[in-house]
């Protein structure tokens, strides 16, 4: 049997449903501190919210009728770019391919995550985000020194050696994950097989609250694509980004300093989820307006977990079919990997205060119409598409789709 390498990401954003600062909290005068980026680190942005859109239309495709989906691309796509780091040969370049890179240079894609990790801590100081990044390697396990240093430089990752065959180093793995999610995510790792090499994990934590204060509504119907189910609402009357087509309607809610917002893509009456998550694009989840709206949104809890090589099909599908083979070329990290699996669990909580979302992903190596009149009113009482996105860099960190 082939020896793999493990990858772990786990992400946690969450702006906690108490003790989140609330727009009378946070001052408003306070301006993001944007994310700098050089030209051809955007190109790399650009090409990877491409990628995000279509694994998340992927995921969608094989979803069934009435199943939440809740799917962290940035989560994804900074685990497959660890991974392509020690990737060489025809194999480095189906990464490029898929992940969108085209021709951009590697120090390019290695310095936007590196530009990425730094800035998205500190462009809200009324938000608070931490990303870590750390390699696990096996007592003995001979690793590329450039490999492990292109992580500790340009990943910020923290490198340890452990013997996989004691159970302390699954608990020091799981210890790690917990202090770095806050607790959040607790035993990530169930146990280590004598094949298991190299675990990367990466850690990401957000904690803020909507810009608005919200009136809890009560109950309200929810037309779930099972059908009808009672759920609790808030309202809320604010200025929200806006977009309407035939097809559907888009709209933001802010978090903090608004650096961050949930964007919400709200099928047109006799439109799918399925309708739309089929036709979104990265052009189609931009902004055309400002307009005061009043909101009646729901508050809901979802969680979603890809079993039996989910997430490899849909990336096999896209082109991405060496990695997962024995034919793959991890020999920038050691001869003879390939990644076996790849799981991503995530959960999302939404409420009047604001939002809690957890997601890990363990990758195992073995036009428009009218405008709108001034004022919009809009209820959210049926399924729709939602995204989390980071304003200055325009980077997704969640997308999902609440059917129920």
């Amino acid at each position: 049997m082939r020896p793999y390498i493990r990858f772990i990401e786990t992400v946690i954003l969450c702006a906690m449903a108490t003790g989140c600062q609330s727009s009378k909290d946070v001052e408003k005068t306070r301006e993001p501190v944007p994310i700098v980026l050089t030209k051809a680190q955007c190109q790399v942005r650009d090409m990877v919210n491409g990628f995000s859109v279509n694994a998340f239309k992927g995921l969608a495709e094989e979803r069934q009728k009435g199943e939440d989906l809740v799917f962290s691309p940035l989560s994804l796509s900074t685990a497959l770019t660890m991974a392509a780091e020690g990737a060489n040969g025809e194999t480095l370049e189906q990464f490029a391919s898929v992940l969108g890179w085209g021709n951009a240079d590697k120090s390019d894609v290695s310095g936007y995550y590196k530009a990425m990790c730094r800035g998205l801590k500190e462009v809200d100081p009324s938000v608070h985000f931490d990303s870590s990044n750390s390699m696990w390697i096996q007592n003995n396990y001979p690793v590329q020194s450039a490999f492990k240093s292109t992580l500790s430089d340009y990943y910020l990752a923290d490198v340890f050696e452990k013997d996989f065959s004691s159970s302390a180093t699954v608990n020091d793995i799981n210890k790690w994950v917990s202090d770095k999610t806050a607790g959040l995510i607790d035993k990530m790792v169930e146990s280590l097989s004598e094949n298991d090499k190299v675990l990367l994990i990466n850690a990401l934590v957000f904690k803020g609250g909507w810009t608005f204060e919200a009136e809890k509504a009560g109950e309200d119907v929810f037309g779930g694509e099972n059908g009808n189910v009672k759920k609790e609402y808030f309202n809320v009357t604010t200025e929200v980004s806006y977009a309407e087509t035939e097809d559907f309607l888009l709209f933001s809610m802010p978090y903090g300093n608004e650096s961050y917002y949930m964007g919400v893509v709200l099928p047109s009456e006799g439109k799918s989820v399925n309708d739309i998550a089929a036709s979104l694009s990265v052009e189609k989840l931009n902004f055309s307006d400002v307009r005061e709206a009043d909101i009646h949104f729901p508050m809901f809890t979802s969680s979603w977990r890809s079993e039996n090589k989910h997430i490899i099909s849909v990336l096999e599908k896209m082109g991405l079919t060496l990695p997962f083979s024995a034919s793959a070329d991890f020999s920038g990290i050691h001869d003879g990997l390939m990644i076996t699996d790849i799981i991503q669990e995530a959960k999302i909580d939404v409420t009047d205060k604001g939002t809690v979302f957890a997601a890990a992903t363990e990758v195992n190596y073995g036009d428009g119409a009218p405008l709108p009149p001034e004022k919009v009113t809009i209820n959210v009482n049926r399924p729709f598409v939602y995204f989390i996105r980071e304003n200055t860099s325009r980077t997704l960190l969640l997308m999902g789709i609440q059917s129920k």
